[in-house]
């Protein structure tokens, strides 16, 4: 122990570092080890997840040598939540905004909630603006003309004996695909179990605002095509946040907590998968519980040999 004479900030940590020897962790992604099972293992959504990690620690590199990417252990479960808050605000900087102290200060016990209470006050604030609207193509069957005059179903509506103008034409609209991401993965949070009722009250009462918005597959949608302009800006913090929901994957640490995280999920079609990995175990049957874990949750994954 320490003796009562070390009582100031830098005592303690000259105290600390007589005491202990301190050695540097870095990710090990470029290690030969590592390497060597990466092209063995041959996969391109693995070699994509590795990729994906690098390029966020070089993204985040200007805070500091110790703030990489890693796996953090822990039996209280709402300081892994609430670091998962942290990381998320270093992504998007719409959550350091004092709009969002309240999610910052709450302490979650369950992903979920913190997901639907970001969610939440997202699209309350973009309620306040207005939900965005863009201009969407309809083909309609009209009495009276509209937009252009689509020449061949008209003609086939004359030879129908049909009294109408097959008319095409824009309409600004809020039935666009933000807003559907957006009510999807609402109606989604709501189905789930494990987020609790004052979350789903909240989201409750923004959905009565997107009466005229659709809910899409969520297996259809390409998120790779999504593209944002000045005018959707806010939209790009909150569809991330939905694919986190849509197709997030949750990674557990094993502790010494008798009951462990370990179960899939199937929400409207979509997998959500919750796994526990245990480190206490050489690195070969680390990576067997990984080849396990990525082939029950990535569909068309050949195990190489």
């Amino acid at each position: 122990m320490m003796n009562t004479a070390d009582r100031s900030l830098a005592m303690i940590d000259y105290a600390l570092r007589r005491r202990f020897s301190f050695f540097d962790m870095e990710p090990g992604f470029d290690s030969e080890g590592f390497i060597k099972y990466q092209e063995a293992f041959a996969n391109d959504t693995f070699n994509t997840l590795i990729d994906r990690i690098k390029e966020l620690n070089r993204e985040i590199a200007a805070l500091g040598e110790y703030f990489a990417w890693g796996i953090s252990m822990t039996k209280d479960k709402s300081i892994l939540i609430n670091n998962i808050y942290h990381m998320l605000s270093y992504t998007f900087q719409t959550l350091k905004q004092e709009t969002y102290d309240d999610v910052a200060a709450e302490s979650f016990d369950e992903m979920y909630n913190l997901l639907a209470a970001i969610l939440a006050k997202g699209i309350g604030l973009q309620l306040k603006q207005g939900l965005y609207r863009e201009y969407i193509s309809h083909q309609e069957n009209l009495t009276v003309m509209r937009g252009k005059i689509n020449m061949p179903g008209t003609i086939k509506n004359k030879l129908l004996h049909k009294q109408v103008l097959t008319c095409d034409f824009d309409e600004l609209s809020e039935n666009n695909m933000l807003n559907q991401i957006l009510k999807t993965t609402v109606m989604l949070l709501l189905r789930n179990g494990k987020v609790k009722a004052k979350y789903k009250d909240d989201l409750k009462k923004k959905m009565l605002y997107f009466s005229n918005v659709d809910s899409i597959e969520p297996t259809e949608i390409k998120w790779s095509s999504i593209r944002f302009q000045r005018n959707n800006q806010i939209y790009r913090m909150l569809v991330n946040i939905c694919q986190l929901i849509i197709e997030g994957m949750l990674l557990y640490a094993k502790t010494e907590e008798e009951i462990q995280p370990d179960n899939v999920y199937q929400m409207h079609g979509s997998q959500i998968s919750v796994k526990t990995l245990d480190l206490n175990l050489p690195f070969v049957e680390i990576a067997a519980q990984m080849d396990g874990i990525v082939e029950s949750h990535f569909t068309g994954v050949i195990k190489a040999d």
